[in-house]
């Protein structure tokens, strides 16, 4: 009957649908990425594992998005997706130095195609020296099992890809923003604007005014805290004038932000303070007087982005 031939066209054409679809988000996920590396860079080596882990803890390679101890994730994303965070004992053997570099810079795969769900635009500020440490640690560590790699994503998330409100790790890095973690860090602003800029951002956004997609808010609210506030939230997630857990914000304190120094702490207040307008007292903010600002410092004309 002639609903049963237009039920079948409909059907193919669903079909036809979903393929094309699906091939479309593969080609974009897959296609190279045209972005220089060089191939004969000999990035720094550890002088101290102990601080290279640390690092590696505090950017979340390492007791963080790659498991305990980088042996691979499995994510699960919304509406059961699933993706894996790679095994890195069985990943980075197989990298370049360069290439190395142009994967956590700029969020590009050996292959040329990009990474998913890495924050290469938080990583891009680092300077060279850490880079350089913290995979030299990381190279160094015991082969090790891990989940097998998946990536099983939704019609709606591949639709999103073609749309661009998927976030992709190649494209949502600027590569004509400051490298700050290359550039002096004479004091505490400037210290506490390259940390915050490679920890920070992952959850509220480069400008810290949030991010829509991590649901982490703008750090305005937090820089108008008092320096015991600020330290109590990032050493236990736990809010001011509240005694209850900020969910990711205390997954992520109690994993990585414990592993922080008092004096980065310090930093980070300095810079938060000053880049929201607000004066502070050096002499409540342990390790911030560096001895380059006067005891109580209103909003400069320093760089704030």
């Amino acid at each position: 009957m002639w609903w049963r031939a237009l039920a079948a066209s409909v059907g193919a054409l669903a079909v036809l649908a979903v393929a094309g679809l699906y091939a479309a988000s593969e080609w974009e996920l897959r296609r190279t990425r045209m972005v220089y590396f060089d191939p004969a860079l000999k990035l720094p080596r550890s002088t101290n594992d102990a601080e290279a882990k640390r690092q590696a803890i505090l950017i979340g390679c390492w007791e963080g998005c790659h498991g305990k101890t980088g042996e691979g994730l499995r994510l699960t994303l919304p509406g059961g997706q699933r993706l894996t965070a790679p095994n890195l004992s069985s990943v980075l053997p197989h990298y370049s130095d360069g290439e190395l570099e142009r994967l956590l810079r700029y969020g590009v795969r050996k292959d040329g195609s990009t990474a998913l769900m890495m924050p290469a635009d938080t990583f891009y500020p680092m300077g060279e020296a850490q880079i350089g440490a913290i995979a030299d640690f990381l190279r160094r560590q015991p082969a090790t099992e891990g989940p097998k790699h998946e990536r099983s994503l939704s019609l709606v998330t591949r639709w999103q890809v073609l749309q661009g409100e998927f976030p992709l790790s190649a494209d949502e890095v600027d590569p004509k923003a400051p490298r700050w973690g290359e550039l002096p860090q004479r004091n505490a602003f400037e210290r506490g604007r390259a940390l915050a800029s490679t920890v920070c951002a992952e959850c509220h956004g480069r400008d810290f005014k949030g991010d829509p997609w991590d649901g982490g808010p703008a750090l305005t609210v937090i820089a108008a805290y008092d320096y015991p506030q600020f330290e109590r939230l990032l050493r236990t997630g736990r809010p001011a004038g509240a005694d209850r857990d900020l969910g990711d914000m205390g997954e992520v304190a109690r994993a990585a932000f414990v592993h922080f120094k008092e004096e980065e702490i310090a930093d980070l207040y300095v810079f938060l303070r000053e880049r929201a307008g607000l004066p502070y007292d050096l002499a409540q903010v342990h390790g911030a007087d560096d001895g380059l600002q006067p005891p109580t410092i209103a909003p400069s004309s320093r760089s704030l982005e």
